[in-house]
């Protein structure tokens, strides 16, 4: 899945309705005010399930008594991405493949067409097409979109040696680092592991420029990704326009979120309260850990049963051994 333009939308508009309601602590509205950016940050990054434990629960003993250090509430920031960025894999991972089976069996390399036309109708629905923070209208413009510090700094330059020092201080802790393998033995082995340091834009640039009217209806439409006339879309578009709003009004169009999008957007705000409610004491890790999904996989056992069933049926169709 790309953790891109999706999964930080998706933190941004939880965290707007968690500043309104009194279920979330102060301390981490704070956390959110001060340090949006590393909450940002938390919401491109993987493997959160594994550590919100582990890093809330040193928090806790003193949560409600004093305001958190600086550090602390980076950490908080960041966690509250992290937990949205768990609530659209939840969402989203097992509708790709429902939606396009046949990016995933086999796999094929690159992002899914269905998560460039998510991303791209995000960056149009939630970011004014490149109109808000923080992204501009070349985002997703053809050709290459270099930031402006490359006035300055030669960037394009630096990317390899800064990626290739980076693989590298990766790979030390890495395991089979000390079974002894050359180093291109160990960039092979390695190579499935890590996120990919560039992104190819002409995928995303071509289906917001030239988009398949196909795909939009497949993608989009029938499945109900964004519905901007939903109720709690509506709230939230009032509020990315510097609009107010009480908790009694984020309550009432959170009851039954319809679009895939609202139903993300809810499932990080139920994250970030499941949270807040862990670390004044009122929740144990059991209950944390089954309010926020921290066990339940990305993709169930009937989505790999649909997947298999794809790859079978595709194959005998192919002329294949079944």
């Amino acid at each position: 899945m790309s953790e891109h333009i999706t999964h930080i939308a998706v933190f941004e508009d939880a965290a707007r309705l968690a500043l309104l309601l009194p279920a979330v602590h102060q301390n981490i509205k704070q956390a959110l005010r001060k340090h949006w950016s590393v909450g940002m940050l938390g919401s491109v990054t993987r493997m959160g399930d594994q550590h919100t434990i582990k890093v809330l629960s040193p928090l806790r003993e003193s949560f409600a008594k004093q305001a958190p250090d600086p550090r602390a509430e980076r950490l908080l920031a960041f966690t509250m991405g992290w937990r949205c960025h768990n609530a659209a894999d939840r969402q989203w991972k097992p509708m790709y493949r429902y939606l396009q089976p046949e990016h995933y069996r086999p796999k094929q390399p690159g992002v899914s067409a269905v998560t460039i036309y998510h991303d791209v109708a995000v960056f149009k629905e939630v970011y004014d097409h490149g109109r808000r923070a923080p992204l501009t209208p070349t985002t997703l413009q053809f050709g290459p979109n270099l930031p402006a510090t490359d006035a300055v700094l030669p960037a394009v330059a630096l990317q390899g040696l800064v990626g290739l020092t980076w693989q590298r201080t990766l790979l030390m802790l890495q395991s089979f680092v000390a079974k002894g393998l050359p180093v291109p033995a160990r960039f092979d082995k390695a190579d499935n592991r890590f996120e990919p340091l560039v992104v190819d834009e002409a995928p995303f640039a071509e289906a917001y420029h030239r988009p398949d009217p196909d795909r939009i209806r497949k993608y989009i439409v029938a499945a109900n990704f964004y519905d901007r006339e939903e109720a709690m879309l509506v709230l939230l578009e009032k509020l990315r326009k510097g609009g107010s709003a009480s908790a009694s009004e984020v309550n009432r169009v959170r009851r039954e979120p319809k679009c895939q999008y609202a139903q993300a957007v809810n499932r990080g705000l139920g994250y970030m309260e499941a949270c807040s409610e862990y670390l004044v004491g009122r929740i144990d890790e059991a209950t944390l850990t089954e309010r926020c999904d921290l066990k339940r996989p990305h993709k169930p056992p009937e989505v790999e049963a649909f997947l298999d069933k794809y790859e079978k049926t595709n194959t005998s169709r192919a002329g294949g051994h079944e």
